[in-house]
């Protein structure tokens, strides 16, 4: 490569400015030429701008060419059968998130905790959730850290409580079931479905 020549990346390699601007005036010059003759033929005025100084077309790669290939008939009728069923799908969870809403409400109101339906019921459920549920956040430090031995507390608090040894520990009965009523926990009133 010669010091003083500009090189633009083309494809996959490199090419001298003035040899892309050459190439693009000459395909510039057939288009209009082309036109010209279309103009005879058919009398009818096309409009064709005069380009000054063309710019190069920046980076062609191969999937330029993957992406404008048409696909197959077979793939094509998959990719559209997909998303005519993703879109049946988004209009089903829209409606039965308004149903559930609706039904929620009426089970609220006049007392129900559990309703049958033909083929399955709904029922309220409370149940108690983690507030966080990440290994390290679950389990409230300082209470927690009251209960535990030395040996446990250096196994299992990592500046928080490493709830996944803290369970195991308990579970291999290392330790009292008792430390895990430390678990930073929440009432979780959710109405569920079940099919029979």
């Amino acid at each position: 490569m010669d010091d003083n020549d500009e090189y633009i990346k083309v494809g996959y390699g490199l090419q001298r400015k003035s040899e892309v601007f050459d190439e693009m005036k000459k395909a510039l010059s057939r288009l209009q030429s082309k036109v010209a003759t279309l103009e005879n033929q058919n009398s009818m005025p096309v409009l064709v701008t005069a380009v000054q100084s063309p710019k190069p077309v920046p980076e062609f790669t191969e999937k330029v060419s993957r992406v404008c290939k048409a696909p197959s008939k077979s793939a094509q009728r998959m990719v559209d059968a997909h998303l005519r069923d993703y879109e049946e799908l988004k209009e089903l969870e829209k409606r039965m998130a308004v149903r559930k809403e609706r039904i929620v409400e009426y089970m609220q109101d006049h007392g129900f905790t559990t309703i049958k339906g033909q083929g399955g019921y709904v029922e309220f459920k409370d149940s108690e959730r983690a507030r966080v549920t990440s290994r390290y956040t679950k389990y409230d430090y300082t209470s927690t850290v009251q209960d535990l031995p030395l040996w446990a507390e250096r196994q299992c608090v990592k500046k928080v409580i490493d709830g996944e040894v803290l369970e195991d520990l308990v579970k291999r009965k290392r330790l009292p079931r008792r430390v895990l009523r430390h678990m930073d926990t929440r009432i979780h009133t959710a109405l569920y479905t079940r099919c029979q």
